[in-house]
């Protein structure tokens, strides 16, 4: 009984610190998660990467800035499952955000040919990333 009477106290506390704080205090954690795969079945090399970023897409497409990122070191097969993290203050409701991925070894190997978009403008924060041979 007294353990939980400390845990209620500690649980209070927290919340009564949070609330005091101020609603700037904290950075808003979130992310997007998703897979990574391919259109045909791979076996990936030994010593194989794989990198997700989440971006923001310029209105012209050409030019992006990195808002978060996970590197995967020896992925083994797909589809492999990631988690972008990201600061939700950081982001705009009236920009373009989206998954970009590639898998490299001693060379890129694969890419996503077209970003997969995320968090505004109605689209969702799980997503399924295909990737294509490098040519």
């Amino acid at each position: 009984m007294a353990r939980a009477r400390s845990r209620i106290r500690v649980a209070l506390g927290a919340c009564l610190a949070l609330a005091c704080a101020g609603p700037g205090a904290l950075a808003r954690p979130a992310q997007v998660s998703g897979t990574v795969t391919t259109r045909e079945p791979l076996a990936l090399p030994p010593g194989s990467r794989v990198h997700v970023q989440l971006v923001a897409v310029s209105e012209q497409g050409s030019s992006t800035t990195v808002i978060g990122e996970q590197i995967i070191l020896d992925p083994g097969a797909v589809p492999i499952p990631f988690q972008v993290p990201y600061d939700a203050s950081q982001i705009d409701p009236r920009a373009t955000y989206a998954i970009q991925a590639r898998i490299a070894g001693e060379a890129l190997l694969l890419i996503n040919e077209r970003p997969a978009r995320v968090i505004t403008g109605g689209n969702p924060v799980r997503v399924q990333v295909v990737l294509v041979r490098v040519r």
